[in-house]
């Protein structure tokens, strides 16, 4: 199971900063402004702790990797950021997300 980490400060999909640091009152205010009207009003993204909660009686965590992805991945009027993030190792800190491999519970 894939998923962004909450704590990344930039969208990659949109290049625009990401929902979560954005207080919820001014959200669907800003996002329609800048053409983004019912894409990112309501956000949601679960710490890695709430998922493993979550799937505590369905599965078994065995294993987790933060996620790094290749540049051509990643839209273009970020890149340049990206880049900049990776060469410096703050990717390493504060990954784009997180692959985590759970077994199924028998």
């Amino acid at each position: 199971m894939q998923f962004p980490n909450r704590y990344f400060p930039l969208d990659l999909h949109t290049g625009l900063i990401n929902p979560v640091f954005v207080p919820a009152f001014a959200r669907k205010t800003l996002f329609t402004r800048l053409g983004y009207k019912d894409l990112l009003d309501k956000v949601d993204i679960p710490r890695r702790k709430e998922l493993d909660r979550w799937l505590d009686h369905f599965a078994t965590l065995l294993g987790i990797r933060k996620v790094l992805y290749p540049a051509k991945l990643v839209p273009q009027r970020v890149r340049r950021i990206y880049r900049l993030a990776k060469r410096s190792k703050l990717l390493r800190l504060i990954p784009l997300g997180y692959l985590c491999v759970y077994k199924k519970a028998q």
